[in-house]
Order: structure tokens, then sequence, then C-alpha cells
């Protein structure tokens, strides 16, 4: 996996192969955004971002697609890491079920596989 280091104090925290993760969150987070596109007020609001927010989102970006993935961005800012089944159950409560459908159809398989599911954790130094 890598090296590892383990801070003394801290008793748990979440591993996962960061290149892949990344990668994965990157790829779905765009075709994410791409399907919003024009409904990424309503997304952020949804979301829970500020109006300021949203404002400064607008006046930065151009596009769309630009303002829906920095809707994501900021979201994940204010959250963390998000797995995706936290972005998944907002999606429905958004009731974009199309998306759901297309990116487990797309990323299913990697999802599983890559930790975003099921995370790995060191307790008390030890991997789990």
């Amino acid at each position: 996996m890598g090296n590892l280091l383990l801070p003394s104090s801290t008793n748990e925290i979440g591993l996962r192969n960061d290149l892949n993760f990344d990668e994965l969150v990157s790829k779905y987070h765009g075709e994410i955004s791409y399907k919003i596109g024009s409904d990424w007020i309503r997304w952020g609001r949804h979301l829970g971002l500020s109006d300021s927010d949203l404002d400064n989102i607008d006046s930065d970006n151009i596009k769309c697609y630009e303002k829906a993935d920095s809707v994501l961005k900021k979201w994940k800012q204010i959250n963390g890491n998000l797995s995706w089944d936290q972005l998944k159950k907002e999606l429905i409560a958004f009731k974009r079920f199309d998306i759901v459908v297309e990116i487990e159809s797309k990323f299913g398989e990697t999802i599983n596989s890559s930790g975003m599911a099921s995370r790995f954790y060191v307790k008390k130094g030890k991997l789990s």
C-alpha cells in the first residue's frame, strides 16, 4: 500500500490508495457535474451551500459544467472526504436517479474495489 506514517496521537485513521481514489473521484465528479449542468444553483442549495458561496462560484466560472463541479468541490471542502454512498444519498434526495444509475453502471465495480464503499482503518497502530 506504500509508505504509511501513523501519528501516535491518533487512534483511528481512514486509509485508501490516494492515487486510485482521487482519479476515480475526479472521473465520477466530472460525470455528475456534466449531468447537473444548468441545475447547478439548485444542486448547490440542496447541498447546503450559502448564497455567497454560490455567488462566488457563479462569478469564478463561465460554463455550467464548471459551476456544478465547483459546487461539488466546495461541498467536499466543507464536509471533508465524502464517500460514494454519501454523494449517492444526496443525488437520490435531489431526484437525480439517472445520475446514480449511470455512475454505478460505469464505475460500480471500481467503486467497490477501490475502497470507496469500504475503507481500511488503522486502530491502535494495527491495520484491520
